[in-house]
């Protein structure tokens, strides 16, 4: 059985660089899109999916 799950993927700059040139630093999240509002602002149904600048065992 194979389920088709809309995701909410969202992508930020923390790096807080003014020039966005130097140590670029991009986070990824997602959340299930089938959960409610009142769910999705929750922040335990935010997951986290990568960084450009952590290491693995960082994560």
């Amino acid at each position: 059985m194979v389920y088709a799950v809309p995701l909410i993927i969202f992508m930020d700059d923390v790096s807080g660089n003014v020039s966005k040139q130097w140590n670029k630093h991009h986070t990824n999240y997602m959340s299930n899109a089938n959960l409610s509002h009142k769910m999705i602002d929750k922040e335990f149904c935010v997951r986290f999916v990568t960084s450009s600048f952590a290491q693995p065992l960082q994560v």
